[in-house]
Parts: C-alpha cells; sequence; structure tokens
C-alpha cells in the first residue's frame, strides 16, 4: 500500500494523511485480484491527494469507506472497460 502511494504521489506529504491511507489500504483489500496495480499509480497521481480527502468529507459513510469511494471512483475514470463495481 505505501509502495502505491509513493509511486502515484512521488513522497507527497500530503498522501501520508490517515483518510487517504486507509482508502488505498481499504480499496486494495476490497478490490484485491481485481484492480490493476499500474492503472492505480497513474490515476493516482492524477489526483492531488488533498483533492480525495476534499471530495470524501463530503460522504457520510465511515472515513475508510469515504476515502475507498473516491480512490475507486478515480480509479475507475471515464472508463467502462476497467471499471469496478462499488463494494462493501
Amino acid at each position: 500500500m505505501l509502495r502505491i502511494i509513493n509511486e502515484a504521489w512521488k513522497g507527497n506529504v500530503d498522501s501520508y494523511l490517515a483518510g487517504v491511507i486507509r482508502g488505498v489500504a481499504r480499496f486494495i483489500s476490497v478490490y484485491e485480484g481485481e484492480y490493476s496495480r499500474e492503472r492505480l499509480v497513474q490515476q493516482l497521481a492524477r489526483t492531488h491527494p488533498k483533492t480525495i480527502t476534499q471530495l470524501a468529507q463530503k460522504d457520510t459513510s465511515s472515513s475508510a469507506n469515504r476515502h475507498m469511494r473516491q480512490i475507486l471512483r478515480i480509479y475507475n475514470g471515464a472508463s467502462r472497460e476497467m471499471s469496478l463495481p462499488l463494494k462493501n
């Protein structure tokens, strides 16, 4: 998980916010074996980690789920082919 964070955001201190770490960890746990690591790193790199936190604050589920939902949205992007369904 930390390797993915480091590769995506190149050590940006905002990427080590607790919510972002929990969200990435939850994403990896929920979608293990289903997601592309390379795609995850590429898609995350396009979004600033603080943006994930700001968007997650608008969600009403638990902190890890709020951040995980944003990470899933970023991972899916506009691709229907590579999209993963929302899981809990």
